[in-house]
């Protein structure tokens, strides 16, 4: 039946009604006048099943419909027949699992795995069911194994049983390791075994001699061969994985007593070097497309191939992993692998490498080892407007997360200070100079040069986070170096940024304000909690005045104001604040002293203070004691005294 002109129209042919009754059945046309209703109503020819029709309203008809659409069918419903019918199905399964071997002994052992793998049960009661699981399946846990819904069983035994039990199961599966290996649930086994079974690893790993490459192509044995690779294997066996991916003559022939590595083979065999980075090539081209590219092992390939290839063929093989490289640069060994690709890339690959980091570039920034990737591409692109517009301006929109991240403040950093060992680790450097001479082939520009333009163009950004978080970062470790190295390195405007850290110094507590001591001529120390009384908030300041004469005098205040003065104006600004810093003992006063530009200025403004600092001396003496006052003038003639902040501060004030 139609109950709305919007979504069908029965076929005409199909209704049972007379004609004329038609539209009073359906709401396809709306009545426009009585004429019809009184037809319908003087028709005597009707049936009892029209008039009944006839007397229901429009809207009782489409609620009457809507229920029968609603309405579910009858063999849906959950009647005495569906459930004998449901019952005998599961009968019939469970006659058909019974017909299987070891069915009881499975059942069994689902119980006992259900006992020990829950939590919530005490210890006592999950060993009680491994040992009788064991007992149930002692001799024949091999062919256990290779069951699928039994796998899980003999994780949960090599996990929650003892060493005993655990090397039990291992004895019975050490010849299937590498079949286990292969299987979608077997490879969990190995694993176990590997993390539980200390005096079976070494079984493990060499049942996998000779067929390393078989392995790393499939799926599942690929996972074991990673865990193995990055979590197990010692130097020697991690060469001997290797190795056979030189060629069939280093899987068969394997020399135990001492693994070769690529580098022994070439100083000893040189003719063998094609053989071997021809071997190299292959394995790395049939698994660019796969997966197993992730692998550490694969990683390890590539770096070595790179490392001893010709510079075409190197060069060649740096452009087809040019979309890989961000999967790779997790690793030491891929990090290694992308900064040669990087060295050895055209700017066109170059160019592509740099898109492909685009959606990752926060990650990779924090990563331990991929970081590295991008001080090569730093250190290596030519086109400083190119990275201004990709790296650069990515880097800017997270200085606040890089800042304080132990690896990701280093990217900023190599912009701002180069190789500076103090930022950079010295594996990072190393490989950074290995790529000097391969550089030289493919970057025309001066690296000085670079470096200069890469920091100008990130040098607003840093400046305006140095004027907004200044106050906030000058105490923190990390982001102080970000600071200081910003104010040191940085192109453009300084005083702002200056005048904004300098600021952290007025923003005292009246407890903490400094103020004179009436009772004596002397000066009061500064409380632990001032900002300078930090050795990490000192640091910053001491690194700023220090610039100053580090630099030729002829080139520090031309053009800006010397950041020591800046320094030391911001200081006398606090009523009596220098003077207590000298009493304090505080290093910044001797950088102050020391500089060519404030030197003087600082000495005024001390005035006397030098005759306060020897009753501290003094004084310091007498409260530690007669008996250690005369240790140290016996040991005075022997070595030298060392010297303290105070002692320092003394001697500047009285040098001419």
């Amino acid at each position: 039946m139609a109950i709305s002109t919007k979504k069908r129209k029965a076929p005409a042919q199909k209704q049972t009604q007379p004609k004329p009754k038609k539209s009073s059945v359906t709401v396809e046309t709306p009545v426009k006048d009585n004429d019809s209703d009184s037809e319908l109503e003087s028709d005597s020819e009707s049936s009892s099943e029209t008039e009944l029709i006839d007397q229901e309203s429009p809207d009782e008809t489409i609620e009457n419909a809507e229920e029968k659409v609603n309405a579910k069918p009858t063999k849906y419903l959950n009647t005495q027949a569906s459930k004998d019918k449901n019952k005998e199905q599961k009968e019939l399964k469970d006659k058909r699992k019974a017909l299987k071997p070891d069915y009881e002994l499975i059942r069994e052992l689902k119980r006992k795995w259900e006992l020990m793998r829950r939590r919530d049960n005490p210890m006592e009661k999950r060993q009680e069911a491994v040992k009788e699981a064991l007992d149930m399946i002692k001799g024949k846990i091999k062919e256990v194994t290779f069951k699928h819904d039994c796998s899980r069983i003999i994780q949960s035994v090599l996990k929650v049983g003892d060493l005993k039990q655990r090397n039990l199961v291992a004895e019975e599966l050490k010849d299937s390791f590498l079949e286990l290996s292969t299987k979608k649930y077997g490879k969990y086994i190995v694993i176990r075994i590997l993390r539980y079974c200390p005096s079976y690893r070494e079984k493990v790993i060499s049942s996998f001699y000779g067929n390393v490459q078989k392995m790393i192509r499939l799926k599942e044995s690929a996972v074991v061969l990673e865990e193995i690779y990055t979590s197990w294997a010692n130097s020697e066996q991690q060469s001997s994985l290797i190795q056979e991916f030189y060629g069939n003559e280093y899987a068969i022939f394997k020399n135990s007593s001492k693994s070769k590595k690529i580098s022994d083979i070439i100083a000893n065999s040189p003719e063998k070097k094609a053989t071997v980075l021809s071997n190299l090539k292959k394995v790395i081209h049939s698994l660019l497309n796969k997966e197993t590219v992730q692998k550490s092992i694969v990683h390890k390939c590539i770096l070595d191939y790179l490392t001893y290839a010709d510079f075409n063929e190197a060069q060649e093989l740096s452009s087809l992993l040019k979309e890989n490289i961000v999967e790779i640069l997790h690793t030491k060994d891929g990090a290694k692998a992308g900064m040669l690709c990087f060295f050895y890339a055209t700017p066109k690959d170059r160019k592509s490498i740099l898109k492909t980091f685009k959606e990752y570039m926060h990650k990779i920034c924090c990563e331990e080892y991929g970081h590295w990737v991008l001080l090569a591409a730093l250190e290596s692109v030519d086109d400083t407007v190119l990275m201004g517009k990709t790296v650069i301006q990515d880097l800017s929109a997270m200085i606040d997360k890089l800042a304080n991240d132990k690896f990701g403040r280093r990217v900023l950093l190599h912009i701002l200070c180069g190789r500076d060992g103090r930022y950079v680790g010295s594996d990072a450097i190393q490989m950074l100079k290995f790529g000097d001479s391969i550089r030289a082939k493919t970057s025309k520009k001066d690296d000085n040069v670079r470096r200069s333009e890469l920091v100008k163009s990130i040098s607003p950004k840093l400046l305006e986070w140095v004027e907004k978080n200044a106050s906030k970062s000058v105490s923190i470790p990390f982001e102080s170096q970000l600071l200081t190295e910003t104010i040191l390195n940085c192109k453009g405007e300084k005083q702002t940024a200056v005048e904004s850290l300098c600021s952290v110094l007025k923003n005292l507590n009246d407890e903490q304000t400094p103020k004179t001591n009436k009772k004596s001529t002397g000066y009061q120390k500064l409380d632990e909690s001032y900002i300078l009384m930090d050795k990490t908030s000192c640091r910053v300041f001491t690194s700023i005045v220090k610039s100053d004469y580090k630099q030729k005098l002829e080139e520090v205040g031309q053009n800006s104001p010397s950041l020591g003065n800046l320094v030391l104006d911001s200081i006398l600004n606090v009523p009596d604040l220098l003077p207590r810093l000298a009493v304090s003992g505080v290093f910044l006063v001797v950088d102050l002293l020391e500089s060519p530009l404030t030197k003087e200025r600082t000495k005024k403004e001390l005035g006397n203070i030098h005759k306060q600092l020897a009753s501290l001396k003094e004084l310091k003496i007498d409260e530690e004691g007669h008996e250690k006052k005369k240790r140290k003038v016996e040991e005075k003639s022997e070595k030298a005294v060392k010297l303290s902040v105070n002692d320092i501060i003394m001697k500047l004030l009285v040098k001419n």
